[in-house]
């Protein structure tokens, strides 16, 4: 299902506004979801602890009832506090087969993705045939398909392993074409997380693709700007940072802090003055880091 186009600049312009962009994502020492439950990756622990199983099903349960009253509340009227440290998970098979068979018995499909893109965070290579059979579903949603797809990837990258990552490359190829084969859907906002996120070879050439189209250009030129391509981003940033469209004046700011040359600084500080209060003061943010590492953003 394709996504619409006002709707994908609108989110990576709300993100430009309320968040520095990270990659999708995930390889941090304090990792927070969209749900708000934070994890702690903590790598090379000690081996389980007679309580490891024990803490690992009771942060499951939190968990699945963390997803559960966020379906019917607000998120900041649901105890999303729990923290879990993940290799305790990983350590114990009661907890990991406990996790795999709540994903398949869980009816309602937020709450199924959460679980997935939870199991992904574990970085545990022993999750790949759980995530493979899950592929093989018949009636598979877009939605949880993507959630696969990110599963797939950060056990991938977390394990450094080619194999996996090879067939995560090839699994989002397929997600993110057309039927063709040979187009990429520039309109799907997973499909630019996902690559994003894979980075090396395969996003560069979904977004330099999607940099093609004119209607996804200014999207795919921040991801590309991200990704350490400069020279041909500059000039669309430059061009969107007088434009009428907010979104777009956000963008392109975030889009020029990564690029961070002189160039950029100056068009940046074009905009310190702007009405809109939002787009000022992120302009005045990036120019005071600009200026306080001395000319470095």
């Amino acid at each position: 299902m394709k996504r619409n186009y006002k709707l994908y600049v609108t989110r990576d312009a709300r993100r430009v506004t309320f968040y520095t962009f990270t990659v999708l994502f995930f390889f941090v020492l304090t990792l927070s979801n969209s749900y708000g439950l934070t994890l702690l990756r903590s790598y090379g622990l000690p081996p389980e602890d007679p309580e490891a199983c024990e803490t690992a099903i009771e942060t499951i349960n939190h968990y699945v009832a963390f997803l559960k009253c966020i379906e019917e509340k607000p998120v900041n009227e649901c105890d999303n506090a729990k923290t879990l440290e993940l290799t305790t998970l990983s350590q114990c098979k009661e907890a990991c087969d406990y996790l795999q068979e709540l994903i398949n018995k869980e009816k309602s499909e937020p709450i199924r993705c959460g679980l997935i893109r939870f199991l992904g965070w574990t970085g545990d290579v022993e999750f790949v045939p759980f995530l493979k059979e899950l592929l093989k579903k018949e009636k598979l949603s877009v939605n949880e398909k993507s959630h696969i797809l990110f599963a797939f990837c950060q056990i991938g990258k977390h394990s450094d392993n080619k194999d996996i990552i090879d067939n995560v490359v090839r699994l989002t190829d397929e997600f993110c074409k057309e039927q063709n084969g040979l187009d990429y859907d520039c309109t799907n906002s997973d499909c630019a997380q996902l690559y994003y996120y894979l980075g090396g070879e395969a996003a560069l050439n979904y977004f330099s693709y999607c940099f093609e189209n004119e209607e996804t250009r200014l999207s795919a030129a921040l991801k590309l700007a991200f990704l350490g391509e400069y020279e041909k981003t500059l000039p669309v940033f430059a061009a969107a940072i007088f434009s009428e469209n907010r979104d777009d004046i956000l963008i392109a700011l975030q889009g020029l802090k990564a690029i961070g040359t002189e160039a950029a600084y100056l068009l940046i500080k074009s905009q310190t003055q702007h009405e809109d209060v939002a787009i000022a003061l992120t302009a005045q943010k990036f120019c005071t880091i600009f200026e306080k590492k001395g000319g470095k953003l």
